[in-house]
């Protein structure tokens, strides 16, 4: 595939996500929905930095030597359009949050630290640093990713949690009430 068919399904792919990050709500109004949305921006801006990393490399954008420096651009260009994506939605009355743009960056550092770890383009990079590093940001990038997922997570315990309690509605000595009483 050439460079430019990479750039254009790239941007557009790009874009697309953008809209769809911007405009499209999950079905359903319960607090694990709300939550599961709310994770989804982790992985949204994830693919979107990876699409970034993309373009900037097909377009050469970013043509130095250092390839270190593509990745802080698509780092850059993701969060200011995750910070768009919010000012957007609270123009258009959405569902605007500043802690999504935390769940993007988690989202784009977490991907593009563990991409660069496989990128055949960082092999020189990777053998000056030692393989102990290498694994060390692979490690620290799935942390990461495991961080922006334990919200979800722990509400997911919760409901069930709560389908065992049942017909128990609240027990005031135990911790999942907690999940569905926090604001």
């Amino acid at each position: 595939m050439s460079s430019r068919s990479i750039t254009v399904l790239s941007s557009l792919a790009f874009f697309v996500g953008l809209v769809i990050v911007t405009l499209v709500q999950l079905p359903g109004n319960s607090l694990l929905w709300n939550e599961i949305q709310n994770t989804g921006h982790i992985f949204a801006f994830g693919l979107l930095a990876l699409l970034a990393l993309s373009i900037i490399r097909s377009t050469g954008i970013d043509s130095s030597n250092k390839p270190l420096r593509s990745y802080l651009l698509a780092f850059a260009i993701c969060l200011a359009a995750g910070i768009a994506v919010e000012l957007v939605q609270f123009v258009i009355g959405g569902d605007a949050d500043p802690v999504d743009v935390l769940s993007d960056v988690l989202g784009i550092i977490s991907f593009l630290g563990f991409y660069s770890t496989l990128d055949p383009r960082l092999v020189q990079h990777w053998q000056s640093k030692g393989s102990l590093f290498r694994a060390g940001v692979a490690i620290f990038s799935l942390l990461l990713l495991l961080a922006g997922l334990l919200p979800v997570i722990g509400l997911s315990i919760a409901y069930l949690q709560r389908d065992r309690a049942f017909p128990v509605l609240i027990d005031f000595n135990a911790e999942w009430p907690l999940e569905f009483t926090r604001t």
